[in-house]
C-alpha cells in the first residue's frame, strides 16, 4: 500500500508503434514478444522481432555487452542467462525524470 500511495503513477520506456499492441495485449515482456528471436544475446540496437499477434515487435536496445556483465554476475551465472532473466520482466519507473532519461538515450533516436 505504501508503494502505491508514494507512486500513483508508473511509467514504461517505449516506442509510439508499439502503443496499439499495448492497449490490445497489455505489457508483454522481451521473452513473450521475442517469439522465435534469441533473448539471451546482448542488442546493440533495437531489434525487430516477431510478436504473437503476426505484428513486429521492436526490442529496445540494451547495454549489457558480455565481457563487463561477467565482471558484475557471481561466476555461476552467465550473462546469458542473466539476459534470459532480465527479459522475462517488464519494467517500470516510478519517476517519469527517470523514464525520460532512458527514453532520451542517443540509441532511441533511430527509432524516431
Amino acid at each position: 500500500m505504501d508503494f502505491a500511495r508514494h507512486n500513483p503513477r508508473l511509467f514504461h520506456v517505449t516506442h509510439r508503434t508499439a502503443l496499439d499492441s499495448i492497449r490490445a495485449h497489455g505489457l508483454l515482456p522481451t521473452a513473450a514478444l521475442a517469439t522465435g528471436t534469441p533473448t539471451t544475446r546482448n542488442r546493440n540496437a533495437w531489434t525487430p522481432a516477431p510478436a504473437p499477434d503476426g505484428t513486429t515487435a521492436w526490442l529496445r536496445w540494451q547495454n549489457m555487452p558480455e565481457d563487463p556483465i561477467a565482471t558484475r554476475l557471481h561466476p555461476a551465472i552467465p550473462p546469458a542467462a542473466w539476459r534470459l532473466f532480465i527479459n522475462s520482466m517488464v519494467f517500470l519507473f516510478a519517476s517519469e525524470a527517470d523514464a525520460r532519461r532512458l527514453a532520451a538515450s542517443p540509441r532511441d533516436a533511430d527509432r524516431d
